[in-house]
């Protein structure tokens, strides 16, 4: 994510990102970008995530998390020069991981890709499972609240 905002490439809106996807992103001869592209445009739209929601609330050095599963439908062609909306919403919260969707989307609403990760909760020295900081769930607590299918604006 910092790079691509070093780049002017990636502006965080609130809880979602803006990616300007540079017209030389797509392999020689192609007009779309490739999938291990559009992953590297979600990653950002999660590192948002952790910037915002996880990091405020956990000392530096103190939590990371490391990947479990990742799965993922790429619903429409991104083109170079496109603007990708990223958002996030937190689900499947347990003691030491929880779920991460992401969905990258036109301005207009065509949507182009759905990813949902698992996140597991890691000591960053020993990489071994851990739970996070009260703080942290609490925050994801609430996040995952939000996005429940019959909470108020679903």
């Amino acid at each position: 994510l910092a790079e691509l905002e070093r780049l002017n490439l990636a502006a965080a809106q609130g809880s979602s990102l803006q990616v300007t996807v540079p017209r030389d992103w797509p392999a020689d001869g192609e007009t779309r970008i490739g999938y291990v592209t559009v992953l590297r445009i979600a990653e950002s739209v999660r590192e948002l995530h952790w910037r915002l929601d996880v990091l405020p609330r956990a000392h530096e050095g103190e939590i990371d998390t490391v990947i479990r599963s990742l799965s993922g439908e790429f619903l429409a062609p991104i083109l170079g020069g496109s603007i990708v909306l990223g958002t996030y919403a937190v689900s499947k919260l347990t003691r030491r991981s929880y779920g991460l969707q992401i969905q990258l989307a036109s301005a207009a609403g065509e949507i182009f890709a759905l990813l949902q990760l698992t996140n597991v909760f890691v000591n960053p020295r020993t990489l071994k499972a851990t739970s996070p900081p009260s703080e942290v769930t609490a925050a994801l607590n609430i996040l995952a609240a939000e996005n429940l299918p019959d909470s108020p604006g679903h």
